[in-house]
């Protein structure tokens, strides 16, 4: 099912996308999954075709087996690529017209309440500002 869609991890508009086919008790627990996860991010890069999720030391491995096995069920258009000794992910979608579906996730794996796109903006902010300090 395709059309206007809410992110369902966020619980905001974002577009068309492919229907995720978890339940709310489903999505509430996949939710805290990801709270938890976004807790051991140090890095977050989004670009139009992809998301790359860079996690620290405290990265619970098990816990994101369980988030990525749970998307693979219910959302089968994430590609996911994970580097063990980099502790990265790698996110894409299957194809082009599902591309909108990757703001959920990044949205998903940002921390805070300013969300992806403001801790992106904040991150790059902030080494402007050190750039032209140094």
């Amino acid at each position: 099912m395709e059309g206007k869609q809410t992110n369902v991890l966020a619980g905001e508009p974002i577009g068309a996308i492919p229907s995720c086919a978890l339940d709310e008790p489903g999505l509430r627990t996949q939710r805290e999954r990801y709270r938890q996860l976004a807790g051991t991010v140090n890095h977050l890069d989004r670009t139009p075709e992809r998301i790359l999720v860079r996690f620290d030391e405290r990265l619970d491995r098990e816990l994101l087996e369980q988030a990525l096995e749970v998307e693979r069920a219910c959302c089968p258009f994430f590609v996911f690529a994970f580097n063990d000794p980099e502790r990265s992910l790698e996110i894409a979608v299957a194809v082009p017209d599902q591309l909108p579906a990757l703001d959920a996730l990044a949205d998903a794996f940002a921390p805070g309440p300013e969300g992806a796109v403001g801790r992106i903006v904040a991150d790059s902010d902030r080494s402007d500002r050190q750039a032209q300090a140094d």
